[in-house]
């Protein structure tokens, strides 16, 4: 069973488009903000940094027209989550790592909205070979 996740957030670097064996792929990686992790305190808000991977169509257009701060809306699978200790604070930190089905554009770093074409379609299936995670 594949997890389904829908999030926005904003890029933390400009997206790197790569040549796989079999097509070209893009990782970004994505700062989502949330509310508080424990519930305590909805008013707090934390943020997820979240890696992605988009093929085809979809890689392409992500790797053309957004860069970093842009906004973007994601819609993809869970490939797979990672635990680790922090080196400063030695307390565990999680992610993911997502793989891209489609996306929307949100609004660019400079507060203006997007004018490019939407990327949605999912374009090649990406082997496991393509996938740098």
């Amino acid at each position: 069973d594949m997890i389904q996740i829908n999030f926005a957030g904003n890029l933390v670097r400009d997206p790197e488009v790569r040549q796989g064996k079999n097509s070209p792929y893009t990782t970004f990686s994505v700062a989502a903000t949330h509310g508080a992790k424990d519930g305590s305190d909805p008013n707090k808000p934390g943020t997820e940094f979240i890696e992605c991977i988009a093929g085809g169509k979809t890689g392409e257009n992500i790797g053309k027209f957004l860069h970093k701060g842009d906004q973007i809306i994601v819609y993809g699978t869970v490939q797979k989550l990672s635990a680790w200790l922090g080196k400063k604070d030695n307390q565990p930190h999680g992610g993911l790592n997502v793989n891209v089905n489609g996306f929307e554009f949100g609004r660019r770093k400079n507060g203006e909205a997007s004018g490019a074409p939407a990327g949605g379609s999912a374009g090649p299936e990406l082997s496991e070979d393509d996938i740098p995670f």
